[in-house]
């Protein structure tokens, strides 16, 4: 359907763009499903909230990265992630 076209269309951009995207990626999903597990997500706003937080995120260059980093990159995400997602229930 229209939602499995969005995931898949939004998986090759993020796989494409590398670095700590895929990483967001999943963070923003499992945090997206667990919202809608607690009905505080909508099943149709999943694909849109991940590609907010993705949008949201700025991809650091390989030279950039460290552990902390991408430890605080992921904390950001989660915490975007619990922000949008009452807004879009």
């Amino acid at each position: 359907g229209k939602a499995d076209a969005g995931v898949e269309s939004l998986a090759l951009r993020v796989a494409a763009t590398g670095g700590t995207a895929p990483a967001v990626y999943n963070a923003a999903n499992e945090v997206c499903v667990e919202a809608f597990r607690h009905g505080r997500l909508a099943f149709p706003d999943i694909v849109d909230t991940i590609a907010a937080v993705l949008g949201a995120h700025d991809v650091p260059s390989e030279q950039a990265l460290t552990v902390d980093s991408t430890m605080g990159t992921l904390a950001s995400v989660a915490a975007r992630a619990a922000w949008t997602s009452p807004r879009r229930a």
